[in-house]
């Protein structure tokens, strides 16, 4: 060992006896070994060895990111997303791994945490070792990683399901090498996030809403991911608009967001009179992909109240109940929440019919069913 980092001049010989000891407890540990020393101990240490020189020798590191999922569980223990990323059950071992390299200095949000049986996978990444900065600092550094990408993958399950789901935890899995590791758990190493609704960490742990997404939606998540990577310059705004009213409970900030998405998907051109124009063109949403909660003849009442909302919000009115909830029939609606569920249909429909993200061909379409008519 000290041969082979004489030239390197990054390591003490503090560090390689450290190097070498983590080898021996690393096999002691994984082949739950004896007392007795096996005639073959050399060639049985040797993976252990390779693994955790590899490290040091290669210029570049290759791992796959996981990314439990929050508050929600799948019907199918693997989906494959593309030929990149793919959702899979996680596995136990793995399962220990990333709680202890996780730990929150709040217990709620080690519970949010922990309260996730799938993962995305994101597949074939690597770190470079030619950066400024070292690996320890950048696996523990969550906007190291892509973040984009993985709040797509989020925004299409939320778009499938209307779950408030989220992620808490990032982590890089090796490939034929090991950093640090931890009696015979896998080798993992990540970041703590926060990007999961703050309602959720105020709860006690048998509180948490665990929400089941069912086979028919797992299919939709890979189509609906598949349609967004081929709209993705006119759909990432909107989705990023819809991700973050997921992430908030404020009225405020719901009802901003949702609004300046369907503005984004609806609204086209329009300048003036943009209540109007979106529910005239929402009725089509809903003839599609509706919820029963809200009627399609009520388009305009709905928006009315929506746009009365963000009109009161930007101007600093004091707000009354009448304002954030509207009766309909015999049910109560709470406003913020019509608003981002308005938002959430739209981009379904959009994704699955990506001609109408052109707002004239919606006009076209309501024009030809009233000349029909």
């Amino acid at each position: 060992m000290l041969r082979l980092f004489t030239d390197k001049g990054e390591l003490s010989d503090y560090i390689i006896r450290g190097i070498v000891s983590d080898i021996v407890e690393r096999y002691l540990f994984i082949t739950n070994a004896t007392e007795i020393i096996p005639d073959d101990m050399e060639e049985l240490i040797k993976p252990y060895v390779a693994e955790r020189l590899l490290f040091y020798l290669e210029e570049t590191l290759y791992f796959d990111i996981g990314i439990p999922i929050c508050l929600a569980t799948f019907a199918k223990d693997a989906i494959k997303i593309d030929e990149s990323v793919e959702i899979i059950r996680i596995p136990e071992q793995l399962q220990k791994a990333r709680q202890i390299i996780c730990k929150y200095e709040v217990a709620k949000e080690d519970w949010v945490a922990a309260c996730a049986t799938h993962m995305i996978v994101l597949h074939n990444y690597n770190y470079k070792k030619d950066g400024d900065y070292s690996f320890d600092s950048i696996m523990q550094d969550y906007t190291c990683y892509p973040l984009e990408k993985i709040d797509e993958i989020f925004g299409m399950i939320r778009v499938a399901t209307g779950y408030h789901i989220g992620y808490e935890h990032i982590f890089c899995i090796p490939k034929d090498w090991i950093y640090e590791t931890i009696a015979d758990l896998n080798a993992v190493y990540g970041a703590k996030s926060h990007f999961v609704n703050p309602k959720f960490v105020k709860m006690s742990w048998a509180n948490l809403p665990v929400s089941f997404v069912t086979e028919a939606q797992c299919d939709e998540i890979a189509s609906l991911y598949e349609s967004y990577k081929n709209n993705v310059k006119k759909l990432k705004f909107p989705i990023m608009r819809f991700n973050r009213c997921m992430l908030r409970d404020e009225v405020d900030d719901m009802t901003t967001d949702a609004c300046i998405g369907l503005e984004s998907l609806l609204a086209g051109s329009t300048h003036t009179e943009i209540t109007n124009a979106i529910a005239s063109r929402i009725p089509l949403v809903f003839s599609k992909v509706g919820d029963p909660k809200y009627l399609a003849t009520n388009g305009r009442g709905y928006m009315k109240k929506i746009y009365n909302l963000r009109s009161r919000i930007v101007h600093g009115d004091e707000l009354k109940d009448r304002d954030i909830y509207m009766d309909n029939g015999e049910n109560r609606i709470y406003i913020p929440k019509m608003a981002v569920d308005f938002l959430r249909l739209t981009l379904l429909f959009m994704i699955k019919n990506p001609t109408y993200l052109k707002v004239e061909e919606i006009d076209a379409y309501i024009d030809s069913l009233v000349l029909n008519s």
